[in-house]
């Protein structure tokens, strides 16, 4: 059995309109247990990892899970809580976050990550959409990729290691107001399906008796956490170089005489 401090919950997917290309955010979680509430932060609680190899088809996805993550006299079971809860609060999501209807959720991912950020013993559990994929639900034009509303992250922690953020996959360009910002209802909107995302994907002590599984910003040496405690949607879009590098570009270009 190999020990892991948190959990990172990743979704991924791609663009209806562009097959080549691809988007994908993450979200650390901790796991505890006893009696709450839990700290806002402070030192992460290390559980074991087990292996699993248990393979469950549902009418849409299919759940592919390696590993049970035990603390104590508590197991939590990732298969179930994709299952469960984040396959349910990130289709909301998809739909309430003004995420343009070329996007699509494929995949969502929960990995238990060690003291030294690796993936412990590379062992994962995935639900994998087989059909009826969720889709962004606002219609129009697709922004360019890169262009992204950022939603970042509060917590207790004091500097850049209480910070994190995760890039939406591109809204549309009806989300853009006349000085080129986000628009005061989108950011709104999105504040609150954020918020709403984050508290459908917890397993508290009213789910699972004195197990607490809660979203974190954590980093390098992966030992502290912040608890998230407040989502924040900036007017400004944000840009990532690393979408607009896999873009395919194509040119119009013309001769020039003299």
């Amino acid at each position: 059995m190999t020990d892991a401090t948190h959990f990172l919950v990743t979704a991924s997917g791609g663009y209806t309109d562009h097959p080549e290309e691809s988007w994908q955010v993450g979200i650390r979680y901790s796991f505890d247990t006893g009696a709450g509430p839990v700290a806002d932060n402070g030192p992460l609680t290390s559980f074991g990892v087990t292996p699993d190899a248990t393979v469950t088809s549902h009418a849409d996805w299919i759940t592919t899970n390696q590993f049970l993550a035990v603390n104590g006299l508590f197991t939590v079971h990732p298969d179930d809580w994709l299952n469960d809860q984040l396959a349910p609060a990130w289709t909301t999501f998809m739909t309430d976050a003004h995420i343009n209807h070329f996007c699509r959720l494929d995949t969502l991912k929960v990995s238990p990550i060690t003291a030294t950020g690796h993936v412990a013993d590379l062992r994962t559990s995935r639900l994998d959409w087989t059909a009826s994929n969720p889709l962004g639900g606002s219609s129009g034009n697709l922004v360019p990729p890169e262009v992204s509303i950022a939603c970042s992250w509060s917590t207790p922690v004091i500097g850049k290691k209480g910070r994190g953020r995760i890039f939406l996959p591109p809204t549309i360009v009806g989300s853009i107001d006349t000085d080129g910002m986000i628009l005061d209802s989108v950011c709104q909107a999105v504040r609150d399906a954020a918020v709403a995302m984050l508290e459908a994907s917890v397993i508290t002590s009213g789910i699972l008796a004195s197990t607490w599984v809660l979203p974190i910003v954590t980093g390098s040496p992966w030992t502290n956490y912040g608890r998230i405690t407040g989502v924040r949607v900036g007017h400004v879009f944000d840009s990532q170089r690393r979408r607009r590098r896999s873009l395919v570009e194509a040119y119009d270009s013309a001769p020039v005489s003299y």
